[in-house]
């Protein structure tokens, strides 16, 4: 197994304890992970890779896991020939549309500071802010899933 498997194992296991913690509802089982090719292994893909960042509800700092998925980010950035990586912020429903976007936004900006720390060789960064219209699950309200940052690889 490599490094990048290893803190992916970790990353996954700490973000199932901050769920456990951050919720009083049982959520569904994470989804499998998907099977690691051979080639995929060897081979940097870079193109399109998303590295998410979850947050407990109505947070913006970045804790410890989510500054260890940024570094993990960082490590695979640094073997690609990147021109750009794009920000993507999201929110789960719980408060006003207003309030939800302003969370999202301070969440990127957030993670783009750290990024822009770690003085990564890209043309360019961008920043969305989705407040809660682009949730991943029906049930918006619980799931954490929704309250994310996903950090997207352009080559």
């Amino acid at each position: 197994m490599n490094t990048l498997s290893v803190q992916r194992a970790v990353l996954v296991s700490g973000l199932i304890v901050m769920v456990a913690a951050c919720t009083t509802t049982s959520l569904p089982p994470p989804p499998p992970e998907a099977p690691v090719m051979e080639a995929e292994a060897t081979m940097p893909v870079c193109a399109d890779r998303n590295f998410p960042i979850y947050f407990a509800s109505n947070e913006t700092d970045l804790d410890e896991i989510a500054l260890d998925a940024i570094a993990i980010a960082v490590e695979a950035a640094e073997s690609c020939d990147l021109s750009a990586i794009e920000i993507v912020a999201q929110s789960d429903a719980i408060g006003s549309d207003t309030v939800n976007m302003t969370v999202s936004q301070e969440r990127a900006d957030n993670v783009l500071d750290a990024l822009m720390a770690a003085d990564l060789d890209v043309d360019r960064i961008a920043i969305v802010a989705m407040g809660e219209t682009n949730a991943v699950t029906e049930d918006n309200l619980i799931n954490p899933m929704n309250r994310r940052v996903d950090v997207y690889f352009r080559e």
